[in-house]
């Protein structure tokens, strides 16, 4: 399942799991997360395989045995995310 929303801090996209139901929000006050959401509003094919991405990242989350190696996926995200945020900023001359 998918959703949107929006909160301050770093990630594009959160996973949360509730009632034995994976979910993942994308932020929209992230540039990324607020691209992600329109372009899977404008195209069927597009829509399709960024939720094949993001729910195979959630899915990946979800598996992970250790509470130790889960932060560390969250970590990850959250690395993934910054960078995302770098490459999304036009201004941005590290390319």
């Amino acid at each position: 399942m998918f959703m949107e929303s929006a909160w301050p801090g770093p990630d594009m996209f959160s996973v949360e799991h509730i009632a034995g139901s994976l979910i993942v929000k994308l932020n929209a006050a992230h540039p990324m997360g607020a691209s992600i959401a329109e372009a899977m509003e404008r195209d069927e094919e597009t829509s399709r395989m960024l939720w094949l991405l993001l729910s195979s990242w959630a899915r990946m989350e979800d598996e992970i045995p250790s509470a130790r190696q889960r932060a560390r996926a969250e970590d990850m995200r959250r690395d993934w995310s910054r960078y995302a945020a770098l490459f999304m900023d036009p201004t941005d001359e590290t390319d």
